[in-house]
């Protein structure tokens, strides 16, 4: 597990992700503490986490296609997380917290509008949650 990188880690939208595996140090030490006993929960929940941060990362870009394609693979990556939890409402539940852990700065709560507003009016259509969108 990567050391905290306090206040250091919040001084940037990326933040720090000192072993380049794409998950923030602050997001991945969360992950591996509530998910310490379950493999597929952490490995998928890791894997959402990957998604929902490069979809901030591209939100300045104002690049629609590129949001969009973001977009999607963490739309998967939420069914792929569905799909690892016996319960429906836990997933929820731990999903809203993996997401104050992800947003906890005022630029990074802004970056996710952006990535909002960047595919709004648009329209989509997705698998039924399933363990075949699970990349591990």
């Amino acid at each position: 597990m990567p050391d905290d990188p306090g206040e250091t880690g919040k001084e940037t939208l990326a933040g720090i992700d000192a072993d380049g595996d794409g998950v923030r140090d602050d997001v991945q030490r969360y992950i591996f503490r509530v998910y310490v006993d379950d493999d597929l929960k952490r490995k998928a929940m890791l894997q959402f986490a990957k998604s929902m941060l490069e979809e901030i990362m591209v939100a300045n870009q104002r690049d629609p296609e590129l949001s969009r394609e973001k977009f999607i693979l963490n739309s998967n990556d939420q069914l792929c997380a569905i799909s690892i939890f016996d319960d429906i409402d836990e997933y929820f539940y731990e999903a809203k917290n993996l997401e104050v852990s992800i947003f906890n700065t005022r630029e990074r709560i802004e970056a996710d509008l952006l990535a909002g507003r960047n595919i709004s009016g648009q329209f989509f259509s997705f698998e039924s949650p399933g363990t075949e969108l699970c990349r591990f």
